[in-house]
């Protein structure tokens, strides 16, 4: 995103969160601190899937200024519940 943007582009993004039930159940192999491989057949099946928390958030942002950051918790899913935690990030590059 950095190499991409002009000095003072922003950038909206949204991240799953170390928070949500997925990646503290510990019922997917962890590839490293942030990052789980989901298991379940469907589309996700085999596919990595990072989670962040806000220290690793700070970090990776650290050439950005953050005009805003949530952390969300949403409880249901297409009727379902669903018990997951998202970042939602508004960022600048910094001039």
């Amino acid at each position: 995103m950095h190499r991409v943007l002009k000095p003072g582009g922003e950038v909206f993004f949204t991240l799953n969160s170390s928070e949500s039930f997925s990646y503290k159940s510990k019922k997917y192999p962890m590839l490293d601190k942030y990052t789980i491989m989901k298991m379940e057949e469907g589309p996700e099946e085999g596919e990595p899937h990072f989670y962040a928390d806000e220290e690793i958030l700070h970090e990776l942002l650290e050439p950005f200024a953050i005009i805003w950051l949530n952390h969300t918790h949403n409880l249901y899913h297409n009727g379902k519940k669903h018990d997951s935690w998202k970042y939602y990030v508004l960022a600048k590059k910094k001039s």
